[in-house]
């Protein structure tokens, strides 16, 4: 088993210049994303922390994912695990 800790670099620099909706939103689709992300390789969402998540990966998870199957799949904000806020439209991070 393997606990995830992911959040955004530089969020609270990044939310200071959006309105409320803005951020509401930007928050939406970032965490349906990561959730889309994380569930297909058998994690479970623990936790949501403002821009941060708790997930569970169980082994079984963990070696699929570094089999490559995360590169099967990538979302539109980045890569599985991955993501750099900027409306999803920035550079990403690496693992």
């Amino acid at each position: 088993m393997a606990v995830l800790f992911s959040d955004i670099r530089n969020f609270s620099t990044t939310s200071e210049k959006m309105n409320p909706q803005e951020l509401v939103s930007f928050l939406n689709e970032y965490l349906t994303e990561m959730t889309n992300a994380i569930r297909p390789h058998g994690g479970y969402l623990n936790n949501f922390i403002g821009d941060a998540i708790v997930a569970i990966l169980a082994r079984r998870s963990i070696s699929r994912t570094r089999s490559g199957a995360r590169s099967r799949r990538r979302s539109r904000c980045g890569s599985d695990w991955s993501t750099e806020p900027a409306a999803c439209g920035a550079r990403r991070s690496a693992d």
